[in-house]
């Protein structure tokens, strides 16, 4: 396949609340693992109440990742009721008087507290937001994607699409934080970039149904779902939908467009009965989805959302009971060959198998590689080889005086006749001799300077330096042959400093012995007597000290040869004293270190180990050879490529042997491995991981083509097994929603669709071999649509997306029950706007009698008109209807209701005509009342439930949203003077009242 650089559009991904921050991170994991970096044209940023930092191991190397504090914002509160009093917008839709402590560490599942830590930091939020267009829309950014592996290090460069800006928003509708701040997340966004796709990824409660915060996540969901469904279909000329307009600091937001283009709602269970039931394993799903949608796919992924905007545009709502089919969910499914995590668990295996093998044979004394010397011939070699190199240098003591200070001739001091006579004869030999020590000392420093003296000794310390290097640096010498042939070096050149010393003590002795004689007889030539001409007692006594003289000189000499000898062998012994000095590692260290690398890769094993039992069990992903099946590759005959064979799960003959790996590594010594354990225990043990894992570098190189091939044809029925295969791929990536289908009439089944893209690595090439096979399985799932295929690039999967639409949120399964628990409970609230608590639309369509017997029930019970007795107790109501045809039905007995809620059912039933009762029985009743009578009673009844409702004096949010309705039906009575609506389907006579 030709190198094409990967296609990005302008991307903002967002993540809100928990399950927002792991859909994110994971998605940020796919571009790290697949690119190396995010791509410029991809930012992110992370909404949240709680400050947990994320963290996610790499799925394809040992790298760990993390979302960034520039990708992150801590929603917090430190002052929640002091927050409120001092913001008048929040004012007006916050209920109650805030959260008693600081919100910090997530919003305890209270929707009202996540969207107030989004209004208290709105003003960052916005500029955080405005940072990321700008960035997206920056002139320089197709450069940056253009140079990405120069700049970046990435492993490829990208491609800027022209496409308008893509924004996915991430999180679950159950919780707090997500659940809190969605709604106003998709205004803002939408308000900031108007023309952005703006897609919603939200987990339904099901997931969460065993967390601590259990008891709210369904009412927390049905809440937040009508509020969507509500501004999701933004109508104006439609009286059903609340019109909703809100500040975000000093912008306005009156909402005229959809806050998301599309929606998906996953639930964790599918049509096939497969479940996801673990937060973390749906989060993989959605960002799965996600990385595709924005990268390699991204094309297809595009033209199929594009289908998918207009397959939901297009809905009537006619058709769902004057309710909007908007809402879509998504499966993914792969056929996974897990050739990268097969090679990084096989690698870590072998490694250790490598670890134990060196520990072995070091306990046992045998060698640690081929070649190597143990034991005393270690030193028996050192010592051999030191003889050589004292013979190759003659570095014998006859030499060294013959080349650094040869033998002079014995120093010869005679007198002349006429020293002997002067008068001052004492001074002048004094100071002849004093002359003489002199010029010798001159002549000695010159012959050392000039003679070949010092290019002996220069010679040697070189021969010497070079001798060690080359023992330092040769790779099958261990430290203990170092230190041994320093020794014996040593040894034997600190023998000839001390002959030589032993020489020069004696030579200092005769010489200071000398010296004293000379000093005698100088005492006695001056004490003698002179004889002119023949001399007399001077005369000899001059000759004997001038002899005496001449031996003295002549050892000063000899004492002066001997220190530069000594001095020479003083500068060899510096030199051979460092290489003696090597310290060597005793067996114990080594097997320390050795034994430490072992506890690592036992654990990195155990880790990958893990790793491929978390494939084994993902849910919606087939591994093909369940985890333990290695296919490898080998050569045909000649230049033809062979194929793959299949490997047991053992798979001993993969990998390489400690030979081997001693010979590759040249390891000569098992000093090597406390040595790099010396540096760091990371680099041991990348010396066996790093080893083992290049040399089964082939193992990865396997795709998912030929690992579908080769088990094709291993299974002895490759067509049955391939048909299979993609069974399974459309069964696993069913959209992850239960809806109640038995409640579905055959019009609006007819409009459930299921609209598939699947990603081969190469759709062009893997077109012709699977596309019909492909094929066959949508016709055995009974699948409308047609199929799209894409390019994803990647080898080792072969992806199916798949999005199923369209339906209204309330066909979903156990919304009927969501429902009763969140009208079952006023505080805290479950909504985010005090407006949307009574005014947003219910999920569930209103029957054709709902609005009738509403407004029915609510002028029945006004005192004053009394049709129905509302009777005060101690502990909520007592609702009495009595009259001749109500007895008739009821076995004599008037009916009676403890809740509004309860009679306001049955009303809107109709069981046995009770609605045309009432209203036949209201319409006699209001017309016997006078107008002003009759208006006097329903005013002070609004006021009435006015302050109970300013009050929030109810138990449950279902009475206090039928009193709002109950004051909107009776308000709009009497401001358009219409008492009772006409009915065309019952038999009900428009009464229009003179009031």
């Amino acid at each position: 396949m030709p190198h094409t650089k990967p296609e990005f559009r302008k991307t903002l991904l967002i993540g809100l609340g928990g399950a927002g921050q792991q859909i994110v991170l994971r998605t940020k994991r796919f571009f790290l693992d697949t690119y190396g970096v995010v791509p410029p044209s991809v930012k992110i940023l992370c909404l949240d109440t709680d400050d947990e930092a994320l963290k996610m191991r790499s799925q394809t190397h040992d790298a760990t990742y993390a979302i960034e504090p520039s990708e992150f914002m801590h929603l917090k509160v430190d002052d929640p009721p002091g927050f409120i009093r001092a913001s008048k917008t929040v004012q007006d839709w916050y209920v109650g008087q805030g959260p008693v402590s600081a919100i910090s560490h997530g919003a305890g599942a209270v929707r009202q507290n996540g969207r107030l830590a989004f209004f208290h930091g709105i003003n960052e939020i916005r500029q955080r937001i405005d940072i990321l267009f700008a960035e997206l829309n920056d002139v320089r950014l197709p450069h940056k994607m253009a140079s990405a592996a120069e700049q970046l290090g990435s492993t490829t460069d990208f491609a800027l699409s022209h496409d308008a800006t893509e924004v996915y928003v991430c999180g679950s509708v159950a919780g707090g934080t997500g659940s809190g701040t969605f709604i106003d997340c998709g205004l803002l966004l939408r308000a900031k970039e108007h023309n952005a796709h703006i897609h919603g990824f939200f987990l339904l409660p099901w997931v969460y149904r065993n967390k601590s915060f259990a008891y709210r996540i369904r009412q927390n969901a049905y809440a937040a779902l009508a509020e969507l469904d509500n501004l999701q279909s933004v109508r104006f000329d439609d009286e059903t939908f609340y019109q909703y307009e809100i500040d975000y600091g000093d912008l306005h937001v009156k909402v005229n467009k959809a806050p998301y283009d599309l929606f998906h709602v996953i639930d964790g269970r599918n049509d096939f009965g497969q479940n996801i039931d673990s937060v973390h394993d749906l989060c993989d799903v959605v960002s799965n989805a996600i990385f595709l949608s924005m990268g390699s796919m991204s094309i297809p992924i595009k033209s199929v959302n594009d289908n998918l905007a207009s397959f939901l545009g297009s809905q009537d709502p006619k058709m769902w009971n004057n309710r909007y089919a908007r809402y879509s969910s998504l499966g993914i499914s792969s056929l996974h060959y897990p050739a990268q995590e097969l090679h990084r668990w096989i690698g870590a295996v072998r490694a250790l198998e490598i670890c134990r093998e060196a520990r072995r044979r070091l306990e046992s004394g045998a060698d640690v590689s081929a070649g190597a010397r143990v034991g005393a011939d270690i030193g028996q070699q050192a010592s051999q080889d030191v003889d050589q190199f004292i013979t190759q240098l003659n570095l014998h003591r006859n030499n060294v005086q013959a080349k650094l200070c040869p033998r002079r001739s014995p120093v010869s001091f005679q007198l002349e006749a006429y020293e002997i006579a002067d008068a001052d004869f004492a001074s002048l030999l004094k100071n002849r001799l004093a002359g003489e020590t002199t010029a010798l000392a001159k002549a000695l420093t010159k012959a050392a300077a000039e003679g070949q003296g010092p290019v002996f000794l220069e010679q040697t310390l070189r021969s010497l330096r070079q001798a060690i290097s080359r023992i330092d640096a040769a790779p099958e010498l261990d430290r203990t042959y170092r230190r041994d042939w320093g020794q014996r070096l040593f040894e034997h050149v600190s023998g000839l400093r001390d002959e030589a010393a032993k020489d020069l003590n004696e030579a200092t002795e005769k010489w200071h012995n000398l010296e004293q004689d000379a000093n005698g007889l100088f005492e006695i030539v001056e004490k003698s007597s002179y004889i002119p001409w023949i001399g007399g007692h001077r005369k000899s006594a001059a000759n004997a000290w001038a002899e005496r003289a001449g031996d003295l000189l002549t050892a000063r000499q000899t004492v002066n040869n001997l220190e530069q000898e000594k001095a020479c062998y003083e500068r060899l012994l510096v030199l051979v004293d460092a290489a003696k000095a090597t310290s060597v590692p005793a067996a114990s260290e080594i097997l320390k270190a050795l034994l430490a690398v072992d506890t690592r890769l036992q654990q990195r094993v155990s880790q990958e180990g893990k790793g491929l039992e978390v494939l084994r069990t993902r849910p919606n992903h087939v591994l093909l050879g369940n985890g333990n099946t290695f296919i490898v590759p080998y050569a045909g005959k000649g230049d033809t490529a062979g194929g793959q064979r299949i490997l047991s799960s053992g798979a001993k003959d993969l990998g390489p042997t400690y030979e081997e790996f001693v010979r590759d590594e040249a390891i000569h010594s098992a000093e090597r491995y406390v040595d790099l354990y010396r540096e760091s225990p990371d680099q041991l043990e990348k010396l066996f991981l790093g080893y083992c894992m290049k040399r089964l570098d082939y193992i990865p190189t396997v795709t998912a083509d030929q690992a579908l091939e080769t088990l094709a044809l291993e299974s002895g029925d490759p067509d049955g097994f391939l048909h299979e295969q993609f069974d399974h791929l459309i069964r696993l990536a069913s959209p992850l929603w239960r809806y109640e289908r038995g409640r579905l009439n055959a019009s609006q089944e007819a409009l459930l669709d299921k609209i598939i893209n699947i990603g081969f690595q190469d759709h062009a090439k893997d077109l012709p071999t699977y596309g019909q096979i492909a094929d066959d399985a949508k016709f055995r799932f009974h699948i409308r649509s047609s199929l799209s295929f894409s390019t994803t690039g990647d080898p080792h999967r072969v992806w199916m997306l798949c999005y199923g639409a369209a339906l209204p949120t309330y066909y979903l399964d156990g919304m009927a029950e969501a429902k009763r628990l969140y009208e079952e409970q006023i505080s805290p609230t479950y909504h985010i706007d005090r407006r949307f608590e009574m005014n947003v639309p219910d999920l569930m369509p209103e029957g054709e009698n709902d609005n009738l017997a509403l407004r029915l029930l609510g002028m029945a019970i006004v005192p004053g008109i009394d049709v129905i007795q509302d009777e005060k107790l101690n502990k909520g109501h007592k609702f009495t209807f009595d009259n001749d045809a109500v007895r008739a039905l009821n076995f004599g007995e008037p009916l009676v209701w403890r809740l509004f809620r309860t009679m306001y059912a049955d009303m809107s039933s109709n069981v046995d005509g009770l609605l045309d009762i009432l209203c036949a029985h209201l319409v006699r009743r209001v017309q016997g009342l006078d107008p002003a009578v009759l208006r006097s009673c329903i005013e002070q009844h609004i006021a009435k439930l006015e302050e109970k409702l300013a009050h929030r004096d109810f138990s449950r949010l279902c009475s206090a949203r039928l009193t709002y309705r109950e004051i909107n039906a009776l308000r709009a009575c009497l401001g358009t003077n219409i008492l009772i609506l006409y009915c065309k389907n019952r038999r009900i006579i428009g009464f229009y009242a003179k009031l």
